[in-house]
């Protein structure tokens, strides 16, 4: 039985649902490290950043790439086998699923945290990842009495939902964080938006 699958099995254990609900609660807060690649869903598991494939706004084929492991990306000698990256993801993304180090095959895929925080333990990620701990209070954007749109830009960009410098840095599509100015009249003004 797969401990990481969402398989529903017909009269599991207790001790099988207790196992089975901390791997699902573990899910949203790891990500694997490739040994082989046996293990690893394409699609449906976090490998390659901080999120599953299955959520990112990228142009993925996402029939290929259905119930695939990631061990159909490398060769014999556990390499990236470059032709079959660019097939499924395209040049961009073909070139930092090849920047990550397979190990050499040395091992079977093996778990880590995404971000390791010494200051939190495992249960408050895993926590925060599912329940979202670290609510934003908006109620001082009503003070200011903003136009609607106004209000709504600002409120996507404090939720991290437009692609800033910043961003785009964290995600790995830009090398650096610093924001570019424009000049406008005598002010300056600070790009958000990027064409990648």
């Amino acid at each position: 039985m797969e401990l990481w699958s969402d398989t529903q099995i017909w009269k599991p254990s207790l001790t099988w649902k207790v196992i089975h609900d901390g791997a699902k609660a573990l899910r949203p807060i790891i990500r694997w490290k490739i040994g082989n690649g046996q293990c690893i869903d394409m699609l449906h598991d976090c490998w390659i950043l901080d999120r599953k494939i299955a959520l990112w706004p990228t142009f993925v084929n996402v029939d290929e790439v259905e119930n695939v492991k990631v061990s159909m990306l490398l060769n014999d000698s556990f390499q990236w086998k470059e032709e079959e990256a660019e097939r499924y993801f395209g040049k961009s993304m073909a070139e930092r699923v090849m920047s990550i180090n397979t190990g050499g095959g040395n091992g079977i895929d093996c778990a880590e945290l995404i971000h390791s925080q010494m200051n939190l333990t495992i249960t408050t990620m895993a926590y925060r990842a599912k329940y979202g701990g670290t609510e934003y209070q908006y109620s001082w954007m009503n003070k200011l009495k903003l136009h609607p749109r106004e209000s709504f830009f600002w409120w996507r960009l404090l939720r991290d939902a437009i692609p800033t410098n910043f961003w785009l840095s964290r995600r790995g599509l830009r090398m650096s964080p610093s924001v570019r100015r424009v000049v406008v009249g005598r002010r300056p003004v600070i790009t958000v938006l990027l064409s990648v």
